[in-house]
């Protein structure tokens, strides 16, 4: 199997037992120092090699005094999926603080950071330290900033939030084992607690399963263990993880290596630490973006009923409706799917209109002409969006972005503005102004306003909206996304 070089595929002799990396290191303390890593956005050309640069956070970051980012972080030098943390200011003053990498092999080094107002950085976690798994805990002097992580090997490339909190229990979008797919889940707990945690597994069609493997499996305290899915759960075309610390608080997210039906691609599949009511997908695109799939995942103990809106940039509107039994998942109807896409793009609205609620998200797979990566998953926009959101700049092998979903979810038409500081300012200005009409998506596709994408920025509206982000260059629309932070006032 290739992609991940440390990880392999139980013999029959093994029982199902997993192999776990072990990552054991020093929690990360606050020093407001400069350090000596790249910045990028003082001119149109990407400084760190690798991955797009993204926004970062499923969970609402508040501006305040200071914050920690969580990362799980990828392989080392020998995998698949070596992981880029990148640090997004695009307001406000400059940001210092650090960052800690912890490995498998027990090492850990801490690296200062400062990043200029208007800037990013990024810093290669494989280089820091050496191991199969290398993950990270950035802490700086400010919030209203944003943190995450890029993930990239032959198979492709991927992006995804680092998130600002701990939690008991994490949900995961789904991932596929089948032909020789490989996923894995990576459990950090960047506390000073050992946590004690169980893996259940949310199949497609056959329910829950819990393989004994998974359950009561420590996680040393500043440390991350790495399970490999594909090991217990062979040939499933769609598993969506949820992880439960039985003790102490985590941070969980899956890592997708695709390459079956001879397409290829690496997907960070980021989760949420609690189902919700409301989603957004605020971009569903037609050909020749390939074909789109959007599952519903319930990981509760009562049925879901769900209703689905799809929209389409010609202000046409189909509402359908499904049901989602305890533990299971259902595909949005390709009917729905096509009505969102009568215009070439739209988005889609998704609510549970009883239990617990539900995970969203959007995998998109193209042909292998398209070149990596050709597959790719994202979360959807939980709860009712932001007024408020930082967005990332593109770095290579992306080239400028080529898509935009906007998604107005008030009553009114919402007024936008974006902005940052353009290539050789020093000043933060007003890149765009756009104005967006109530539950009709905005799509941009093959053209996008101002500097968007080339320096970080930061996207303010009138009332709450959902934002997505489509880089260029390789692969296919909404294969891999830059996903936007909200920012709470």
């Amino acid at each position: 199997m290739s992609g991940f070089g440390a990880s392999r595929r139980a013999n029959p002799g093994e029982s199902g037992a997993l192999r776990r990396w072990a990552v054991l290191g020093g929690a990360a303390a606050l020093v407001a120092v400069v350090g000596g890593v790249a910045v990028q956005g003082a001119a149109r050309g990407p400084a760190v090699q690798g991955p797009p640069a993204l926004a970062s956070g499923v969970l609402p970051a508040a501006r305040g005094l200071g914050s920690t980012w969580f990362c799980p972080g990828g392989t080392g030098t020998t995998g698949g999926a070596a992981a880029t943390v990148v640090v997004s200011d695009p307001a406000g003053p400059a940001v210092t603080g650090e960052l800690t990498a912890t490995s498998s092999t027990g090492r850990s080094r801490t690296v200062p950071l400062r990043v200029p107002s208007g800037r990013q950085v990024g810093i290669g976690l494989a280089g820091l330290v050496p191991g199969p798994w290398v993950s990270a805990t950035v802490t700086l002097d400010r919030a209203g900033v944003a943190v995450g992580e890029t993930v990239a090997g032959a198979a492709g490339w991927a992006a995804a939030p680092c998130v600002a909190t701990t939690a008991s229990t994490w949900y995961l979008p789904p991932g596929s084992t089948a032909g020789g797919d490989q996923l894995l889940v990576a459990v950090a707990d960047p506390t000073a607690t050992t946590a004690v945690v169980d893996t259940t597994l949310l199949r497609a069609g056959a329910g829950r399963l819990s393989p004994s493997s998974l359950q009561g499996v420590t996680v040393p305290a500043h440390g991350v263990v790495v399970e490999s899915l594909d090991e217990v759960d062979v040939g499933d075309p769609s598993v969506a993880p949820v992880v439960s610390a039985l003790s102490g608080t985590v941070v969980a997210a899956g890592v997708e290596v695709a390459q079956s039906g001879g397409a290829s691609g690496v997907a960070l599949l980021d989760g949420v630490p609690r189902p919700v009511r409301d989603w957004t997908v605020p971009m569903v695109t037609g050909e020749p973006a390939g074909a789109v799939t959007v599952p519903i995942v319930n990981p509760g103990p009562k049925t879901a009923r769900v209703t689905v809106v799809a929209r389409s940039v010609q202000g046409s509107e189909a509402t359908g409706t499904l049901t989602v039994g305890p533990g299971e998942q259902e595909l949005v109807p390709a009917g729905l799917l096509r009505a969102a896409t009568a215009g070439g793009a739209g988005s889609l609205a998704v609510r549970s209109r009883n239990g617990e609620g539900v995970v969203v998200a959007r995998r998109t797979s193209g042909s292998a002409s398209f070149g990596a990566p050709q597959v790719g998953t994202v979360l959807g926009v939980p709860s009712r969006g932001a007024r408020t959101w930082l967005l990332p700049a593109v770095e290579a092998p992306a080239t400028a972005p080529i898509g935009l979903g906007l998604v107005d979810l008030g009553r009114a038409p919402a007024q936008v503005e974006i902005e940052g500081n353009a290539p050789g300012q020093a000043t933060p200005s007003v890149l765009a102004r756009l104005t967006v009409e109530p539950g009709a998506p905005l799509e941009r596709l093959g053209s996008v306003p101002g500097d968007l994408g080339l320096v970080p920025t930061e996207l303010q509206a009138s009332q709450p909206v959902a934002v997505e982000i489509d880089p260029g260059g390789v692969g296919l629309y909404g294969v891999s996304v830059l996903p936007s932070q909200p920012v709470l006032p």
